[in-house]
């Protein structure tokens, strides 16, 4: 969990789950907020996962909604970091709304795995 992931969820606490290896889940309520949040600390989306709990405090049942890995890596040579991180954004919700039924709800959540902007680090 990088730092700027550590202080959103400070900031959101109603909004956060900790699975499995450490990996931050947010609530689907949240999820647009959050990507703000990521975009102003300069992470881009690089992978999206649905996260769905069979009951409360079971385990936590995850499913692939997108992964742009393969991408990021072009739009950093095409674009700058900024318009990377809004065409991952952009592609990130699109992903949600096509894929997820009741996509911004209380009982989805979503792990997101970030890349860090390469001129900042």
């Amino acid at each position: 969990m990088r730092a700027a992931e550590r202080a959103i969820a400070e900031r959101h606490p109603g909004a956060v789950r900790i699975i499995g290896n450490g990996e931050i889940a947010w609530r689907g309520t949240e999820i647009l907020e959050i990507f703000d949040e990521l975009s102003t600390a300069h992470l881009a989306v690089r992978g999206l996962e649905q996260v769905y709990f069979a009951e409360a405090g079971g385990r936590p049942m995850v499913e692939a909604i997108s992964d742009l890995s393969a991408e990021l890596p072009v739009w950093r040579r095409e674009h700058s970091w900024k318009e990377t991180m809004q065409i991952a954004l952009q592609r990130s919700v699109a992903a949600i709304n096509r894929n997820v039924k009741n996509p911004y709800s209380d009982d989805i959540w979503y792990v997101v795995d970030t890349e860090e902007d390469p001129n900042r680090a």
